[in-house]
């Protein structure tokens, strides 16, 4: 094959390539498959919500958007994760704005945690945060993880 070949062969292929990265792609079947894990999300919850007691609850594995429909809820007054819960990859804002008094996560597994941004930033009515178990050793930020924790009399940070 003489090097005239190649040249055409390797325009061709690059032709091929920006043609191909032009022409209209179907998503239907991504659409529909991200729609159904979604759906299947939505209807198995990690998070129950007791009003009477105001006690919300965390189990298996944490879906961010699960937690964070509660921010500012002035009726959620304590925030606990049972045995076995697993946190998500992305923590960053997962209790920001919280209006609890009481966070405890001890029992919750942070090991995929990878981001810890703001994670309890502008919980004002907080006075009493369990992080005792936190294995930060994935985390690569936790900027302003206890910005404006306000009333918060003390915290033990020692697993972090």
């Amino acid at each position: 094959m003489d090097i005239r070949n190649i040249k055409k062969a390797a325009a061709a292929i690059l032709a091929v390539t920006v043609i191909g990265g032009t022409l209209p792609y179907s998503s239907t079947t991504f659409i529909s498959n991200s729609a159904s894990a979604e759906s299947f999300s939505e209807s198995s919850s990690t998070v129950s919500f007791d009003e009477t007691t105001g006690v919300l609850t965390l189990s298996g594995n944490v879906n961010k958007n699960d937690v964070t429909k509660y921010k500012s809820n002035s009726k959620v007054k304590k925030v606990i994760a049972l045995e076995g819960t697993k946190l998500p990859e992305d923590c960053s804002n997962l209790f920001a704005y919280f209006k609890s008094e009481s966070i405890d996560l001890s029992k919750a597994d942070t090991s995929m945690a990878t981001s810890m941004n703001r994670m309890f930033y502008s919980c004002t009515n907080l006075t009493d945060l369990n992080i005792s178990n936190f294995d930060t050793n994935m985390v690569l930020n936790m900027s302003e993880m206890f910005k404006d924790c306000f009333v918060l009399p003390s915290l033990d940070i020692s697993s972090l």
